[in-house]
């Protein structure tokens, strides 16, 4: 029967075969399948077993895209090399893949702390302002910001680093989130709210079908301001803020 499947999917037009394909990919393919039919099993990146070099036999076969579903929680640093720890965030993260149309892009929203020394992520201004209420008019030097997040985005699986090295464990994920933060500032006693966003691009290891570890690269840029006093503009009420940072990222797939 397996025989015939294959035979038909070389004669008939290719996008009958393509339609075939499309809709059992995602059924349980067992090692004898992935060693008897390569041409059909293995014609995608998308498989994850283990290769016997000595009887050249293929097992365990594991589709990632019967994934659906990722959880991942990170730890992660200032980008500059001397002092890191002057910013420090816990991030947690899920991500759901759309269908197989848009197979390799996922939705998701993302949980964030950060306590950072204030001049690691912003500028201090470099002029007053004649408002006695103005920001502008603060010092805030090494006092620490805490800044809370909750984020929705957009995440787009590569595989190009797979390609390079010739191993299907190795995927990345470059994500955009804008995100809804909330700040006490320490040094004036006020609440700050507003919106930013923030890139990432993750390079992971897949060391079992449904875990994975990795490094984070993020880049993040927020605006956030507080209530107004009397007539006051918006630069004598926001703060400015941007980093980058590395870290380390884990995660379940299922």
């Amino acid at each position: 029967m397996k025989k015939l499947i294959l035979i038909s999917l070389i004669l008939i037009p290719p996008s009958f075969a393509k339609d075939y394909y499309d809709n059992n990919r995602f059924k349980s393919v067992s090692a004898e399948d992935l060693n008897d039919y390569p041409e059909l099993y293995q014609s995608e990146d998308s498989v994850l077993r283990e290769y016997n070099s000595t009887s050249g036999i293929y097992s365990d076969p594991y589709y990632t895209r019967n994934d659906n579903g990722l959880v991942s929680i990170s730890y992660s640093m200032g980008a500059s090399y001397d002092e890191p720890s002057r910013i420090v965030s816990f991030e947690g993260t899920y991500l759901n893949a759309f269908d197989s149309t848009y197979q390799d892009l996922w939705w998701g929203f993302q949980l964030r702390r950060t306590v950072a020394n204030y001049d690691a992520i912003a500028d201090e201004r470099t002029s007053s302002s004649g408002d006695t209420n103005s920001v502008a008019n603060t010092e805030r030097g090494t006092n620490l910001q805490t800044l809370l997040s909750a984020g929705l985005g957009l995440s787009y699986r590569l595989k190009a680093f797979s390609y390079a090295f010739d191993n299907e464990r190795i995927f990345e994920h470059s994500s955009f989130f804008i995100s809804y933060v909330g700040h006490k500032d320490a040094t004036d006693d006020e609440t700050y709210r507003g919106y930013g966003y923030n890139a990432e691009y993750v390079l992971a290891y897949r060391s079992l079908d449904n875990f994975y570890y990795g490094l984070k690269l993020s880049y993040h840029w927020l605006l956030l301001e507080r209530a107004a006093i009397d007539e006051e503009g918006l630069a004598d009420r926001s703060l400015i803020f941007g980093w980058t940072s590395l870290g380390f990222d884990l995660g379940y797939i299922f």
